[in-house]
């Protein structure tokens, strides 16, 4: 007896295998796109295996990749290109996106190039659920909602998201053929650069982003904060703090790892996304080792920013928000 159907009209081999009927939706892109997903995701110089396991992983990445555009566009909403930022201008978190989203695309291009569509489909959903969601966007998301719309701090990271959409959606176009024609007509509105995704060509603007030297000065600090998100994890369990927001960190490390941390002093806490961050020198501990005590910060917690801030409550006419947000409430006129 033949096996179960597949998408090539051909019974299936391995009967243990399950037949890929799509769930459907409103607008018929998540099918199509799962099964493009299944032909560029996988190594075709190899057997190739198909089963309904591998089938729901598909499912999900193509929504992970698919909500992270979401979100991109989502903080578009107030964004056009006239608004960027010049680039000396951006900040060096913003600079070190760019500068991993031209790497990214260098790798990708090159793989398209030698025909590896597997290497393309993987590069892409590791970039966008690691590189962007895990780390760049979650810190993003206190300068995107907390500072004063036009600020400075909020248009660099428009600028950035906005570069990054536009390369991210060139770059899946040949995979994912019917959300990036969406994404491109969201992206772009009226005035698009070409008529359609399809038509344009891989963006030439990042590589004047790209910056060896800047990702390297950042690894070592994404390590320090792998370490840390450990140790917030391991305290959530143990129910010391509910969010990350409610602890103060401490890092006791030796001299040299200071001395480097102390370049990033005025960014350890949002990239860490904690409220403070200590640093303490040790004498006794190796060149690369460090020591990381996470306790339950005893600072107010901000009305508006949920960040615990020893300033909260040092305003009399608004005392349950912070410095910073009392800055910004003042900028965009909320406060006489």
């Amino acid at each position: 007896m033949a096996g179960p159907w597949i998408p090539t009209g051909r019974p299936c081999p391995n009967p243990g295998a399950t037949s890929f009927r799509p769930r459907t939706s409103p607008s018929g892109t998540e099918p199509r796109s799962c099964v493009s997903g299944v032909a560029v995701s996988i190594d075709y110089t190899e057997d190739v295996r198909l089963g309904e396991e591998i089938l729901s992983r598909l499912r999900d990445a193509y929504r992970k990749l698919r909500n992270t555009s979401r979100f991109l566009l989502g903080n578009l909403h107030d964004f056009s290109p006239e608004m960027a930022v010049p680039d000396g201008e951006l900040l060096e978190l913003d600079r070190w996106a760019l500068a991993h989203t031209a790497a990214t695309a260098r790798r990708v291009e090159e793989a398209y190039r030698n025909f590896e569509f597997h290497t393309v489909y993987h590069s892409l959903y590791h970039f966008c659920v690691v590189g962007l969601s895990s780390f760049y966007l979650d810190v993003l998301k206190d300068r995107l909602y907390v500072s004063a719309a036009d600020s400075r701090e909020r248009r660099s990271a428009q600028t950035a998201l906005f570069r990054i959409a536009d390369a991210l959606v060139r770059l899946l176009a040949p995979i994912l053929p019917f959300t990036t024609t969406q994404i491109w007509e969201e992206l772009h509105g009226q005035d698009p650069p070409a008529e359609s995704v399809h038509m344009a060509e891989f963006s030439r603007e990042l590589d004047r982003y790209e910056n060896l030297e800047l990702l390297e000065r950042w690894e070592p600090l994404l390590r320090i904060r792998h370490q840390v998100s450990k140790s917030l994890e391991e305290c959530r369990q143990e129910k010391l703090i509910g969010n990350s927001l409610e602890a103060s960190v401490r890092i006791e490390a030796g001299a040299e790892t200071c001395k480097y941390l102390g370049r990033f002093a005025e960014d350890l806490a949002a990239v860490f996304i904690v409220s403070e961050v200590e640093i303490e020198q040790r004498e006794d501990l190796a060149v690369d080792e460090t020591r990381i005590t996470v306790t339950r910060t005893q600072s107010e917690k901000c009305a508006r920013c949920w960040n615990h801030r020893r300033s909260v409550g040092t305003h009399t006419d608004l005392p349950q928000v912070c410095s910073r947000c009392h800055s910004v409430l003042k900028q965009i006129g909320a406060l006489s």
